[in-house]
């Protein structure tokens, strides 16, 4: 009768630790931030350009061939000196496929050295 009534003490002290247990706190699950999304070159976009010219080139036209001279031998032309270049572009991409990209684009440069005849 001794031995049921200790086994029946030591049981119920495993039961009730067992339920202390029960009111600890939880540890918070760890943070896994969400993946990014993956990269795309789907998108419009905008772009500038400058620069500086530095020419000096002169062509004399020997048979009269060129146009640019009016066709009179002898004549020169070219683009000497110095000048600036710039220009603006824009567009837009659609990424139709993981390696395939296709866009449209339009762009306009303009500087302030034209071909001149000269003198």
């Amino acid at each position: 009768m001794k031995k049921q009534l200790l086994s029946s003490v030591a049981l119920a002290a495993l039961m009730v630790t067992a339920a202390l247990a029960a009111d600890l706190p939880r540890k918070a699950p760890a943070y896994v931030p969400p993946a990014p999304p993956p990269f795309s070159w789907t998108g419009f976009y905008v772009g500038a350009s400058a620069g500086f010219i530095s020419q000096d080139t002169v062509q004399t036209d020997v048979d009269g061939d060129w146009r640019v001279s009016g066709g009179v031998p002898g004549d020169t032309f070219g683009v000497p000196g110095i000048g600036f270049i710039g220009g603006v572009n824009v567009g837009y991409n659609w990424q139709t496929a993981p390696n395939w990209v296709v866009g449209i684009e339009a762009d306009c440069s303009l500087s302030d050295k034209l071909s001149q005849v000269a003198a």
